[in-house]
């Protein structure tokens, strides 16, 4: 049944046929709660965190009534149209089927945006001493000092093997796909890794094409400053230091990073 409505939303018709709208189907009751505290004094509250089901309509902006990256006419983003009218489709095909729907377009933006999901692992056991801190290895050294070590490579093989399964991980709570995804931010510790992490990601998708600029990098000049390089890259991306590499309001972000301990983190973004 969800898919019959959602192909009908599909047939709908949109600038250019560019399909600026993105669907996500939430059926965790926690997320549909955390929709329903968007809504404000919207009547429509109860409704949308009682639902069996609730539909998320999204638009992708600067698509639809844009021409050459430039608004097409005076009525600026037209996705506002287009979304609307993929809603009526989708609203008159559940009433065929005899199903009830709410159509819900007021909440409090800034709600609505923010963090989707998170996902943290700790390897703590197996893979405690993978990184660590001791003395150094040179036998002439008088110093008390003590120095970071590492297994490398078997960091690089955790972080290619688990970090990929927690990203996907926090993009299945958030109900979204890899497609939905317009950048991915990884800590900045070894490019040679992020690539490796990246190409598993899409793989994990059955995903063989990669888009050109969805993994923006820093670690070849600003090289690896901790917990500090993902506030950073986001930093310069926001900022448009980054050529190629811009994130607009509504688009969706997924962070992650791995460290000591072994520790993972991943979460999911929607751009304010």
């Amino acid at each position: 049944t969800i898919e019959l409505v959602l192909e009908a939303a599909r047939w709908a018709p949109s600038w250019a046929n560019t399909q600026c709208w993105r669907f996500i189907v939430v059926r965790d009751s926690n997320i549909k709660l955390e929709l329903a505290s968007t809504l404000g004094d919207n009547p429509a509250t109860d409704a949308i965190g009682n639902a069996p089901v609730v539909i998320v309509a999204c638009a992708e902006l600067g698509k639809s009534g844009y021409y050459q990256g430039k608004p097409a006419t005076d009525k600026g983003d037209w996705y506002m149209f287009d979304v609307a009218l993929a809603m009526q489709n989708l609203v008159l095909t559940a009433h065929s089927l005899g199903l009830g729907t709410v159509h819900v377009g007021r909440f409090e933006t800034e709600k609505a945006a923010g963090i989707l999901s998170h996902t943290t692992r700790s390897d703590t056991f197996e893979s405690a001493f993978l990184l660590w801190v001791g003395k150094s290895n040179n036998p002439n050294h008088e110093g008390n000092e003590l120095f970071i070590k590492m297994h490398g490579h078997e960091i690089y093989k955790y972080s290619v093997r688990t970090v990929p399964k927690t990203v996907k991980q926090s993009l299945d709570t958030a109900g979204l796909s890899l497609t939905d995804v317009k950048m991915v931010l990884i800590h900045q510790a070894n490019e040679k890794m992020d690539i490796a992490i990246l190409e598993r990601l899409f793989k994990l998708y059955d995903i063989k094409k990669i888009p050109e600029h969805i993994m923006p990098m820093t670690i070849s000049w600003l090289g690896n400053s901790s917990v500090a390089t993902l506030p950073t890259l986001l930093d310069l991306v926001q900022r448009g230091k980054l050529k190629n590499h811009k994130l607009r309001s509504g688009d969706i972000a997924v962070f992650a990073s791995v460290g000591a301990g072994m520790n993972i983190n991943s979460m999911v973004y929607r751009m304010l």
